[in-house]
């Protein structure tokens, strides 16, 4: 991020000189300005193919360890907990690229919420 400038100029009258003296700042409101897009980020991306992994990768042993938990007890004594996370891994590992695609493809739903 650039540094911010050493000085900041702001207009106003001689009737306004309590902006200074009392520190005052304004924000106006969205809705007083002319331009429809003003205030509006651009979403380029949810997030990065990197950031992405990471999350599958950080929720992944809780998720398998719940998904596990739900099944029936006569499938659980079927199949060991290790198993399930081996089996269940390696699923994931083979789907990522297409849930990452995924992430991607809610990009344009929420880029419209976004401008409703």
């Amino acid at each position: 991020m650039e540094s911010l400038p050493p000085t900041l100029y702001k207009y106003f009258g001689p009737d306004r000189i309590n902006v200074l003296q009392n520190c005052l700042l304004r924000y106006s409101p969205l809705g007083a300005f002319n331009d429809p897009f003003e205030g509006q980020p651009e979403v380029t991306s949810l997030t990065t193919e990197a950031r992405a992994r990471e999350s599958l990768k950080a929720i992944l042993p809780q998720e398998t360890r719940s998904a596990y938990d739900q099944l029936p007890a006569e499938a659980r004594a079927m199949v060991s907990y290790e198993l399930w996370e081996q089996q269940l891994v390696q699923q994931m590992k083979s789907k990522e690229p297409e849930l990452i695609r995924a992430t991607h493809g809610l990009t344009p739903m929420l880029r419209s919420l976004m401008t409703k």
